[in-house]
């Protein structure tokens, strides 16, 4: 049986908090060491409005959305989608009601890495570690999104770069990501 677990973080006025992440990065701390295959832990933002609107009640709460248009359409950082025999990250931007909905995320394994993920392997997902992103910004513009990893105090490189995303014209392609990552505040 699938259970969905969404968590909103909310500020002090009850509304969503708006992360500006250009040239930032955020981290998170998982376990994944029961999660099977054909399971999927999954982090993502979306760029929902701060008050809620628009959108419908479903997933997250009040006024969600996502790249695959539930709710309504809007950009979507999947920053975890993991178990522990696999892992990607992808960015699904979005321009109007047009979205790139199967992004262009960067898995470890469909890129050569086989002995990366998985319980004794580099990133050893039978115990806990940190995931760490990075949004890599100049004047603005986003220009990659990093993955490393932490794991018993020790920094874990190759864990992936995109720098190109999809179409700049039709579906706002890395900008357009940048250009939602970057409307929160700091």
């Amino acid at each position: 049986m699938e259970e969905l677990i969404y968590v909103s973080v909310l500020g002090s006025d009850g509304k969503y908090v708006l992360m500006s992440l250009l040239n930032q990065e955020l981290t998170v701390d998982v376990d994944l060491s029961a999660l099977p295959c054909g399971e999927n832990g999954a982090f993502y933002l979306s760029e929902m409005a701060a008050d809620g609107g628009g959108g419908t009640n479903a997933g997250a709460g009040k006024g969600y959305c996502d790249a695959q248009c539930q709710g309504f359409c809007c950009n979507e950082m999947d920053i975890l989608e993991s178990n522990s025999l696999a892992t990607a990250m992808t960015p699904h931007p979005c321009k109007g009601n047009a979205c790139d909905k199967g992004g262009c995320g960067y898995n470890p394994y469909a890129s050569g890495q086989h002995n990366f993920w998985g319980p004794g392997k580099t990133v050893d997902t039978s115990r806990p570690f940190t995931v760490v992103t990075k949004f890599v910004a100049s004047s603005n513009r986003l220009t990659q999104i990093t993955r490393n990893y932490i794991q018993n105090g020790r920094q874990i490189g190759g864990g992936g770069t995109i720098s190109s995303c999809g179409s700049e014209g039709s579906t706002g392609g890395l900008t357009g990501m940048g250009q939602a990552l970057g409307r929160g505040s700091k």
